[in-house]
C-alpha cells in the first residue's frame, strides 16, 4: 500500500510543481499570466491541483471551530468538506465567467475556472482573518440546527462579537486584494480594456454573492447540521 501511494505522490509530484510555478507567477506578474491563462480553455491538471490544495486548506481552517461545536473530525467528515469546497471554488469560477458574458466577453469557461484556482489563494486568507470569530459564528450555526432560524442567530453572534469585527476588518483587506486579482483575471482571459474589467468583475463578484447566500450557506448549514443530529 504504501508503495501505490509513493507512485501516485511522484507521479503527481512534476503537475504540482508546475502549478506552484503557475501561482508564483499570477502573484508576481498577474497580468501576463492571465492574458496566458486565456489559452487554457481546457480542463488543466496544474490549476487543478491547485484548486484542490485551496478546497483542502479552506476545510482544514474550519476544523478547530467545527470541534469547538462537537464535530468529530473524521476521515468521511473530511472528505465531505474538501469535496464541497471543490464544488464551491468551481462554481465561484463560473460567476466570473458568467460576469464576464455580460459584458461581451469570450474568454471560456474553462481558461476563467482554472484562472479562478489561482486567484482563490485570496479566499485562503480570508478564512485565516475569519478564524478568531469563526467559533461564535459555528456556535451561532449550531444553535440553528435546533432552532431552524439560520441566517438570524449567525447574523447576531457576528454582530455581537468585537473579535468578530476586527476579524470582518481584516477580511475587508483580503477582499480588496481579491477584487484587484479577479478584474485582471477577466482582463487577461477576455482581452478587456480597464472598464469592461471592472465591470465584469463587480458582476461576478454579485454572482458570487448570490451563490454564496443561495448555494454555499445553506449546503454548509445542511452538512454540519447533519454531523450534529448523528451525535
Amino acid at each position: 500500500m504504501s508503495d501505490g501511494i509513493f507512485s501516485m505522490i511522484k507521479s503527481v509530484f512534476p503537475t504540482f510543481v508546475a502549478g506552484a510555478k503557475d501561482l508564483q507567477r499570477s502573484i508576481i506578474t498577474p497580468t501576463e499570466f492571465f492574458k496566458d491563462m486565456k489559452l487554457r480553455n481546457y480542463w488543466c491538471a496544474q490549476a487543478s491541483l491547485i484548486g484542490l490544495v485551496m478546497a483542502v486548506a479552506l476545510s482544514l481552517l474550519s476544523f478547530p471551530s467545527l470541534k469547538g461545536i462537537g464535530i468529530e473530525i473524521s476521515k468521511d467528515f473530511l472528505s465531505v468538506m474538501i469535496v464541497l469546497n471543490s464544488m464551491f471554488l468551481i462554481l465561484y469560477g463560473a460567476c466570473f465567467w458568467l460576469g464576464a458574458r455580460f459584458m461581451f466577453g469570450k474568454g471560456s469557461l474553462f481558461s476563467t475556472i482554472n484562472s479562478f484556482f489561482y486567484i482563490s489563494i485570496c479566499l485562503v486568507f480570508m478564512k485565516i482573518a475569519e478564524m478568531p470569530a469563526l467559533g461564535s459564528r459555528m456556535t451561532a450555526l449550531a444553535h440553528s440546527c435546533e432552532l431552524g432560524e439560520f441566517g438570524a442567530n449567525v447574523t447576531a453572534a457576528i454582530s455581537a462579537s468585537s473579535v468578530s469585527r476586527m476579524s470582518n476588518f481584516l477580511i475587508g483587506v483580503f477582499y480588496l486584494a481579491f477584487t484587484v486579482c479577479s478584474v485582471k483575471l477577466q482582463r487577461g482571459v477576455n482581452d478587456f480594456g480597464i472598464v469592461r474589467g471592472i465591470v465584469s468583475a463587480i458582476c461576478g463578484m454579485v454572482f458570487l454573492s448570490l451563490a454564496v447566500i443561495y448555494i454555499q450557506e445553506p449546503a454548509v448549514y445542511a452538512v454540519v447540521c447533519g454531523y450534529l443530529g448523528e451525535k
